[in-house]
């Protein structure tokens, strides 16, 4: 398995840092935020290829948080996972702003899951304009422009 950079998210701080540790056993480097701009600044610097955001957080909740992350510069191709207590429709929030969504807690399996999608994803994601998609069949077109030199 590839170690990732990660970026956990929550305001529940003990339910961040048992995750955390979790990924530190898998061997991946990570980092924790309590809130969406601890989150903004900390990418900043530590640029996470995996992002696990909670949804319903105080001040900046995960929509708005993720949005920004999208439009940093240095978050283009960022894989963010929403985290919620209970499971979400695909509102156009939802599908434009995270990649993947999982409800707490995450379990072993989907936490694996999650990590080997991520790590697939990063190398081929193309840069994602605000309030666009983009679907497995494009991260793979772009993979192949990539390595064709395109």
């Amino acid at each position: 398995m590839t170690s990732l950079r990660i970026l956990v998210v929550d305001d529940q701080l003990s339910a961040a840092e048992s995750l955390a540790e979790w990924l530190r056993c898998l061997g991946h480097e990570v980092r924790i935020a309590e809130d969406g701009p601890s989150a903004l600044a900390l990418s900043e610097s530590f640029h996470p290829a995996l992002v696990i955001l909670d949804i319903q957080m105080p001040s900046m909740d995960g929509y708005e948080t993720a949005k920004r992350l999208r439009r940093s510069m240095a978050n283009d191709e960022v894989f963010i996972a929403a985290l919620s207590g209970s499971w979400i429709s695909s509102s156009p929030g939802l599908v434009d702003r995270f990649d993947a969504h999982f409800v707490k807690p995450i379990g072993g399996a989907q936490l694996v899951q999650l990590i080997d999608r991520s790590a697939r994803a990063a190398p081929a994601r193309p840069a994602r304009r605000p309030g666009t998609t983009v679907d497995a069949s494009e991260r793979q077109s772009a993979g192949a422009l990539q390595a064709a030199g395109g």
